[in-house]
């Protein structure tokens, strides 16, 4: 007989923790498979930090959600008794007519969110040749990444949930009434299955396949400049292209670039940073920033992508058992707090306390 469970949840780096830990909150028995030992450094969720910022220009439609994840951050941040979220402020760098600053500025428009001008500390920062402009946020900062990973999962095993990692699912089997999943372990069965798993995602369920890509992405610490960002900030620095970067941490000054990598698969990943990868990141700041230092470290992430580059969460169109929790399309984890109390939401069958609306699956199949 297999071990029976209310919901299981498949993967547990990102939002597989949170989702896990609210479904565990609202009494229901649940279990966390993880193919390996979260925080880790083979998926999406590593590398000291991630941006988190307010005025979102990638779409109003993302700001109810924004603001309930500042929300759910700062308590746990009271619940676990430390910070994880640093405010730095954001600086939202491109032309005035880009996506970037005209989605800044309708996020003011319609939420209320406070802009400011550049600082002049970013004027001297920033190299903003005609006609690259920028505003200010003041909530923007960055998450500790792996931190916050392993704090929701102890808060998750806190509260009840059954946390198994070094432990991949080789397939769901769907025929009855209730789902099965298989690892090397055993069989578990659940009413309902949270497909946490990222990148691995369309492995597991077929009918994501060929819908979700996977993208390779590159972080790179570079020595400090004599003079740094003192703020997370984001350039259009191209027009649809992007690359972010943040204050000097203890390996440096990281940047990234922002939907530039090449479709690969988790098994198929180039791990190595090679000199072309470091080149691209220079080349894109060469105006910006000028010439950077050199490299302290690099490392690889996944990014899984929908078609719009938009969310994709809930029940899976044709068998609403199985509560899709990817792709967060390479923005996701500032949000992980909400969207993890959303899927955590559907797999109880109940309706997410914020609007996730224009984030459903069918949209997609």
């Amino acid at each position: 007989m297999a071990d029976s469970y209310d919901v299981v949840v498949i993967g547990l780096g990102g939002i597989g923790g949170h989702a896990a830990l609210r479904v565990a909150e609202r009494g229901r028995s649940v279990l966390g498979l993880d193919a390996y030992r979260p925080p880790h450094t083979l998926g999406s969720s590593h590398g000291n930090s991630r941006v988190i910022r307010e005025a979102y220009f990638e779409g109003l439609q993302y700001m109810p959600l924004i603001r309930r994840a500042y929300t759910l951050w700062n308590e746990l941040e009271q619940r676990l008794g430390r910070r994880l979220v640093h405010t730095t402020g954001a600086a939202l760098l491109g032309p005035p007519e880009s996506e970037t600053l005209r989605g800044v500025q309708a996020a003011g428009r319609e939420y209320g969110v406070a802009l400011a001008p550049l600082t002049d500390r970013d004027r001297r920062v920033f190299r903003l040749h005609d006609p690259m402009t920028g505003l200010r946020e003041a909530r923007g900062g960055w998450i500790e990444t792996e931190p916050a990973v392993a704090a929701v999962l102890e808060l998750a095993a806190a509260k009840g949930a059954q946390l198994r990692f070094d432990t991949p699912v080789f397939g769901i089997d769907r025929d009855g009434a209730a789902c099965r999943v298989r690892t090397a372990d055993g069989e578990y069965e659940a009413e309902r299955v949270v497909m946490s798993a990222g990148a691995w995602n369309p492995v597991l369920v077929p009918e994501l396949a060929g819908v979700l890509e996977v993208e390779r992405q590159v972080l790179v610490w570079f020595d400090p400049l004599p003079e740094s960002p003192d703020c997370v900030w984001v350039a259009e620095w191209r027009d649809g292209h992007y690359v972010y970067g943040f204050p000097p941490d203890a390996d440096g000054l990281k940047l990234a670039l922002h939907h530039d990598g090449r479709a690969t698969t988790p098994d198929a990943i180039d791990r190595d940073v090679s000199d072309a990868d470091i080149d691209a990141l220079r080349e894109a700041v060469a105006d910006l920033l000028g010439p950077l230092g050199a490299v302290r470290r690099s490392a690889t992430c996944m990014y899984t992508n929908t078609p719009d580059h938009h969310f994709a969460f809930g029940p899976l169109p044709g068998d609403p058992r199985i509560v899709v929790a990817s792709a967060c399309s390479g923005h996701g984890f500032k949000f992980l707090p909400a969207t993890g109390e959303a899927v955590a939401a559907f797999a109880c069958g109940e309706a997410p306390p914020v609007d996730v609306s224009g984030f459903t699956v069918d949209r997609l199949l």
